[in-house]
């Protein structure tokens, strides 16, 4: 999603660190296209919110059938 070949994320990370443009529009953007989530409104752009948001939307994809 990031186009790079690695990269280091913490908790601190935003995806304004991921990118020479002014603002993370384009980032965000994939974020939608690639996990189906909005994260537009997440004002810092924090890699580690957007992941709780992309997780919460999937959670059902990872519990264990009863």
């Amino acid at each position: 999603m990031l186009e790079l070949l690695w990269a280091f994320i913490s908790d601190e990370s935003s995806l304004l660190d991921f990118t020479a443009a002014p603002d993370s529009t384009l980032l965000l953007e994939r974020v939608k296209q690639i996990y189906g989530v909005d994260a537009s409104d997440i004002a810092n752009g924090n890699i580690a919110d957007i992941l709780e948001r992309i997780a919460a939307k999937n959670w059902h994809r990872f519990r264990p059938d009863p």
